[in-house]
């Protein structure tokens, strides 16, 4: 009884909504992402110019 009632609560808890915090988490994420990939194209671009 006690594992049909903890798989229910898990299913349950997986098909909610996100919640604000996790919004914040994933555009924090997507923002260091963006700035990740603008410093690679940076480094690439000094590279470039290095071997110039």
């Amino acid at each position: 009884m006690f594992a049909a009632m903890t798989l229910f609560a898990v299913v349950l808890g997986c098909q909610e909504e996100p919640t604000t915090g996790d919004k914040i988490r994933d555009v924090g994420d997507g923002i260091g992402d963006a700035v990740g990939e603008v410093g690679d194209e940076i480094g690439d671009v000094k590279d470039d110019i290095d071997t110039e």
